[in-house]
């Protein structure tokens, strides 16, 4: 089971954040401007939402801990989650194995950026596309899930490996990792797990909230 819910922060009320866990009240305390502080509670409201649909009997306030490298989990369920936001968007990746989630806004590309953060082949690939902000934050929302799944976030340098093929693969202390991305408009959706914890062929399933 593998499903990914996402919504514009913009189009929906924000609840009273008695009922969001400590670990998304202590990050919320941290973010001052409001857009990404809104994005960063619609993605809890979002995991809310998909974890009373598997489970209406979840009680509120959410226990979340946080793995020793920052890995948020939730001690009380058997299932896995990734959240992410970019802009006004949000998202939530349920499933019951591990797994990451990245979303990104079409971005404009940056040379500079490229030569810095990404492999030989991914420059290569993203300098010489018919359209390089496409290829900038498709390849970038990649790596960032690739990242999530592994746990390790940017302890591992970005250019140290590379996903700019069709279908990329990538192994990890012994375990195989691929990905599954989509697009709706401006927002690119990209989901990095065991080979074998993904639907073949398509992405997940794709609810939107609101809107």
């Amino acid at each position: 089971m593998l499903k990914v819910y996402w919504a514009n922060a913009d189009e929906l009320n924000m609840p009273d954040p008695a009922l969001f866990s400590d670990y998304r009240r202590s990050k919320l305390s941290a973010i001052k401007p409001e857009e990404p502080r809104s994005a960063s509670a619609c993605a809890e409201m979002l995991l809310i939402e998909a974890l009373r649909r598997e489970d209406p009997s979840i009680s509120l306030p959410l226990r979340v801990e946080t793995d020793a490298f920052g890995k948020p989990y939730l001690p009380d369920s058997g299932l896995c989650f990734n959240l992410s936001h970019s802009g006004p968007y949000a998202a939530c990746a349920i499933s019951d194995r591990p797994l990451g989630l990245d979303i990104q806004r079409l971005t404009e590309c940056r040379e500079a950026l490229v030569r810095r953060f990404f492999a030989p082949r991914e420059q290569e690939h993203i300098l010489n596309a018919a359209c390089r902000s496409e290829a900038f934050t498709r390849l970038w929302c990649r790596k960032e899930s690739f990242l999530k799944a592994i746990g390790l976030g940017l302890r591992l340098e970005l250019d140290s490996f590379d996903v700019s093929g069709a279908d990329p693969q990538l192994s990890y202390e012994g375990k195989d990792y691929a990905f599954r991305e989509t697009r709706v408009g401006e927002l690119f959706f990209c989901v990095c797990a065991h080979k074998d914890a993904l639907p073949d062929g398509d992405f997940p399933e794709l609810i939107r909230i609101g809107g």
